[in-house]
């Protein structure tokens, strides 16, 4: 089975990231994750992203860059999650598809239940990101 391609933000403004939360009814309800979603058919993933974050939470971002890579195998099928760095101008974010978000300082984030594909990501992310990155 192929894996299902989905983009990911790691979002921040004045250095906090931001996070959401997948809401009542979906799949994995109440983890926090790194906002995206799936990318569709022939659907470029930085183009993706951008769609996803309209319209599961109202942001647009700049300074998009290619962060990460992350592959891991839910019990249904396996996932290749493609994650960017991107910095938003602003801290409003609106619940259109999530039932909850938090701007957060990195080490904030072993106190929110992470889906389990941002859970193996977490784990290298204080090495890999630099103050200047933020």
């Amino acid at each position: 089975m192929y894996p299902l391609l989905v983009v990911a933000g790691l979002i921040f403004h004045r250095g906090k990231l931001l996070i959401t939360q997948r809401p009542e009814g979906s799949k994995h309800a109440g983890f926090w994750e790194f906002p995206g979603g799936k990318l569709e058919k022939d659907e470029d993933p930085i183009c993706a992203l951008r769609r996803e974050l309209r319209e599961e939470i109202a942001l647009e971002v700049d300074e998009v860059a290619a962060f990460d890579i992350i592959y891991h195998r839910y019990d249904d099928r396996p996932v290749l999650l493609m994650i960017y760095r991107c910095l938003s101008h602003t801290d409003v974010v609106h619940h259109r598809e999530v039932s909850d978000h938090a701007w957060i300082n990195l080490d904030q984030l072993a106190h929110y239940p992470m889906l389990p594909a941002d859970q193996e990501f977490i784990s290298s992310l204080p090495q890999k990101l630099t103050p200047a990155q933020q």
